[in-house]
């Protein structure tokens, strides 16, 4: 049975919501773009449309403000263990947590929250 045309918008909009959340996968798609396929359910012209949207030199700023966005909650409410850790450390941290954690949630305390539990777990 072929999926509804709900199903497979809902793949494309999945696909780009990973896209934007991991930049290891857009660089994956950007080298090769046949990962799209094998991971999601896409038309053609979808599929046209995230390899193009990949290969776009915006792309890598879309996902930094993704990251960002991520960021912001962490540093505000944890502050000295942001300065305590120093760039280095605090960047591969958080490389794990969003490796392992790809939800986010807009909520600051949430996902501060999360982010602490990470940590704690570590």
């Amino acid at each position: 049975m072929r999926p509804r045309r709900t199903d497979v918008l809902a793949q494309f909009q999945t696909a780009l919501a990973d896209l934007t959340a991991s930049p290891d996968l857009a660089r994956a798609a950007r080298r090769e773009p046949a990962v799209l396929r094998a991971r999601y359910d896409l038309s053609e012209r979808e599929w046209t449309r995230l390899t193009a949207i990949v290969r776009h030199p915006g792309m890598a700023a879309n996902c930094m403000l993704y990251r960002a966005n991520r960021l912001v909650p962490i540093a505000l409410n944890f502050p000295r263990f942001c300065a305590a850790l120093g760039p280095d450390a605090l960047a591969e941290l958080f490389e794990d947590y969003w490796r392992l954690d790809s939800s986010t949630n807009v909520h600051f305390l949430i996902e501060a929250d999360r982010f602490g539990r990470f940590v704690a777990d570590e």
